[in-house]
């Protein structure tokens, strides 16, 4: 009798242990981790530095100068105007006193066999007698002179201007820019005609006649 309860108590513990363990694996089951936002995720790819802002220039450095002009087609077009650069400049003489500049003079020479549109097919044909004719007329001069004052850092002068062998003479403004130890730095611009210098066609030209001549030239000084 005795073993029969014992017996009976045994399985009753090993029917209530097997209940409790399911329970603790449904219970587990149950309370399984929460996803963490995406937002708590920690990277560990590198990150790029943010880019540093480029310097602004410091006061007096100077920059490129250039020559160029720019014409527009007859027929105007969206990528007008063009700009026809000439790099090649040289200063032949200059007379310049930073302290009196309405007493100096400047004469410059350009070189128009290196005139440069961005075309080469088109830089051809600038070159040729139909424009420029740079293979009789290789060089342009710019003389400058009679220089007044019309304000503090702007002036007018004598400009004598001789292209395709045909010379003009004009009052041009400029503008005084930056002034070193030894040099000074002036921009000007003046608009004139093609035909001025017998460049190109009066009628049935692909081109305007109105041509924009833009300068920023540094200049030693004396």
């Amino acid at each position: 009798m005795i073993n029969k309860i014992l017996r009976g108590g045994a399985l009753s513990l090993a029917l209530l242990s097997i209940s409790l363990g399911a329970c603790k694996k449904d219970e587990a089951a149950s309370e399984s981790p929460k996803p963490v936002p995406a937002a708590e995720t920690t990277s560990t790819a590198p990150v790029a530095p943010a880019p540093e802002p480029e310097p602004a220039a410091a006061p007096g450095v100077k920059t490129s100068d250039f020559f160029y002009v720019e014409v527009s087609h007859a027929k105007p077009k969206p990528t007008d105007p063009v700009r026809i650069s000439f790099p090649e400049v040289r200063v032949l003489s200059s007379s310049i006193n930073p302290d009196n500049l309405t007493a100096g003079t400047v004469e410059l020479e350009l070189s128009m066999s290196k005139l440069d549109s961005g075309i080469p097919e088109r830089d051809s044909h600038l070159a040729s007698p139909d424009f420029f004719d740079v293979a009789k007329f290789g060089t342009a001069r710019i003389k400058v002179s009679d220089v007044e004052a019309k304000g503090e850092k702007t002036f007018s002068a004598t400009s004598e201007v001789t292209v395709h062998g045909v010379s003009k003479s004009w009052t041009v403004e400029f503008t005084v820019v930056e002034r070193g130890e030894d040099s000074i730095t002036i921009e000007a611009e003046h608009n004139f005609s093609r035909l001025d210098f017998g460049i190109g066609k009066a009628d049935g030209a692909s081109v305007a006649t109105d041509v924009a001549a833009k300068l920023r030239i540094t200049l030693p000084t004396v």
